[in-house]
């Protein structure tokens, strides 16, 4: 009774082995693609503290907030329409995006909007 049981769980077993090692495999090649992309980030992201602490922590937040979700989160208005969603943006908008004294966002998408001529 005993070896027929061994028997029948022999061959899962060897398949429990056999998922273990393709699992440990895979974790290997994960942990060194994780490592590289890790590399990526940071190569990337170099600088970007500095560039926090000009930006006012209210505009900072609510960019946080919004970049998960909506990508890109930061658009150009072109023609007064905005780029992310193609909506008209309010003309008093528009022109408070022209003269580039502030953060404003898209009243439809909430992306941040700006604009080529304000940074020129």
């Amino acid at each position: 009774m005993i070896e027929a049981t061994r028997a029948v769980l022999e061959e899962p077993l060897k398949e429990l082995a056999e998922q273990q090692r393709t699992l440990a495999e895979a974790e290997e090649g994960s942990e060194a693609r994780l490592a590289a992309l890790r590399a990526e980030r940071d190569e990337i992201t170099v600088g970007r503290d500095r560039f926090i602490a000009e930006i006012p922590k209210r505009v900072y937040r609510r960019y946080e907030r919004i970049r998960p979700q909506i990508h890109p989160a930061v658009v150009e208005m072109v023609d007064g329409v905005c780029v992310g969603c193609r909506i008209h943006i309010a003309p008093q908008l528009a022109n408070q995006l022209l003269r580039g004294d502030d953060f404003h966002q898209c009243q439809q998408c909430q992306r941040f909007l700006y604009s080529k001529d304000a940074l020129l």
